[in-house]
């Protein structure tokens, strides 16, 4: 099946059609760009993001992503660094809670907006301790992800009542805390691998991975794996097309 693509002749055209949002924050920023890296699951996604980025005044769009692997290994051979990363929450081969966590452990100052189809409290307390620069739905108006991509690059954060400076305590509290081990655990919930598997490729034991799999639904209140992965996917952290001709799939939609 061919791959639709988007000439740059005719990337060129669309944005000379698409007339730029002028905010007070052009001035300010002058001539040099906002230059923009996209992590993003869905080509076509992909492809229409680029194109209202380029259209935005200032903006500009030097690298492009699949999933979060190729946007580690892009950033890491690049010989300047983007100014912003848009992230993709829900990405195959590395979602965007690793990529993340990666990011900040190999380029702290880099900043990152996250972009998610979900916006369950969970994920964005996650996003606010891993250290995005920004949240947004993925919905969201071109006119505030202009805002939100200027205010980064200018201020370091981006905050709004779906992303606020601090997460409200009441809702905090009412959130469970999931460490890293069982984010890792919940995103194999999904595969073939049984609990030795699982085991081997976390390098725990099995014992370990049943005591992982015990806390995990004392703390969501969800008894079995497939229940587990549709949490994940709630979350994020596996993407539906990777679970097609999964066992696992078969018990999710039988629930």
């Amino acid at each position: 099946m061919p791959c639709i693509s988007i000439s740059g002749q005719m990337a060129q055209q669309i944005k000379a059609k698409t007339a730029p949002i002028q905010t007070e924050q052009n001035i300010i920023l002058g001539a040099r760009p906002v230059t923009i890296a996209l992590a993003v699951h869905h080509y076509l996604f992909r492809a229409g993001l680029s194109l209202l980025v380029h259209s935005f005044e200032r903006c500009t769009v030097v690298l492009e992503a699949g999933n979060g692997q190729e946007l580690i290994d892009k950033l890491g051979s690049t010989a300047s660094a983007p100014d912003i990363c848009i992230l993709d929450l829900s990405m195959p081969v590395l979602n965007g809670y690793s990529t993340l966590s990666l990011i900040r452990k190999k380029w702290p100052a880099q900043k990152v907006i996250v972009l998610s189809a979900v916006s369950e409290p969970y994920v964005m307390l996650q996003m606010m301790k891993a250290g995005a620069n920004a949240f947004l739905l993925k919905n969201v108006h071109q006119t505030e992800l202009q805002h939100a991509i200027l205010q980064v690059y200018e201020e370091g954060r981006y905050s709004s009542a779906l992303f606020p400076p601090k997460m409200p305590a009441t809702q905090n509290q009412a959130m469970p805390a999931i460490s890293k081990r069982q984010l890792e655990f919940l995103s194999l919930c999904g595969s073939d691998m049984n609990y030795g598997e699982i085991a081997r490729t976390m390098g725990v034991s099995k014992r370990a991975i049943e005591s992982l799999h015990q806390r995990l639904s004392d703390k969501l209140h969800i008894t079995s794996r497939a229940g587990l992965a549709t949490f994940a996917i709630k979350i994020g952290l596996i993407v539906l097309e990777d679970l097609i001709n999964t066992s696992i799939l078969e018990s999710i939609t039988m629930m």
